[in-house]
């Protein structure tokens, strides 16, 4: 399963926040990718996706909202639309 995490252009752009958010990441096992990579957008540049275990999907989610930085994070199936619930 997928999750992504939508930043605020704030956290998008390289702050202390991004830290903080790269070490909730590394603490569950995340690796966030760019979903817009090279894009100048600032909105565009603040979305990110990654792989995780379906099981564990919706407890990452939590854990990476607790960041200031993060808008939205949800689930997301290969094949479906987003979770809804999870915002």
């Amino acid at each position: 399963m997928f999750i992504t995490v939508h930043l605020a252009p704030v956290g998008a752009r390289g702050t202390a926040r991004d830290d903080q958010l790269a070490q909730i990441a590394v603490s569950v096992g995340v690796t966030l990718e760019p979903l817009h990579p090279g894009t100048t957008e600032s909105d565009l540049a603040g979305q990110f996706f990654a792989d995780v275990p379906d099981a564990s999907a919706d407890d990452i989610c939590t854990r990476l909202r607790t960041n200031l930085a993060v808008v939205a994070a949800y689930p997301k199936s290969v094949d479906g639309p987003p979770s809804t619930g999870t915002l």
